[in-house]
């Protein structure tokens, strides 16, 4: 496989350099965004679902997994940001913030 260099005036102010390089590497990111999954397993969450979350480079879910495994999941498909919900259990809000603050980057 070819190694990729990252460009002399890559600079980011992200905790996240892949996805922040893949952004400049190709101008955009590709993010999917879900919620209210409500599922005890992955494999309760719609195919059609799975396997667009895996054409993306980051998974946002946006609260109310309501059990780990979801997560987990999830997270073998791909980076995911995620906030705890009300419905989620007392596990993941113990794991997952309220909130994400967004993430910036720049281009020198």
């Amino acid at each position: 496989m070819q190694s990729v260099r990252k460009p002399p005036s890559f600079r980011a102010i992200s905790k996240d350099t892949d996805l922040v390089y893949n952004y400049f590497r190709r101008r955009s990111i590709k993010i999917g965004v879900i919620s209210d999954t409500h599922a005890r397993l992955i494999s309760e969450v719609p195919c059609a679902i799975l396997n667009a979350l895996a054409t993306v480079d980051l998974i946002v879910h946006a609260g109310d997994f309501t059990e780990k495994a979801v997560l987990d999941g999830l997270t073998a498909i791909g980076q995911v940001k995620a906030v705890s919900g009300n419905m989620d259990s007392q596990e993941l809000k113990k794991a997952l913030p309220r909130h994400i603050s967004h993430t910036s980057v720049s281009r020198t």
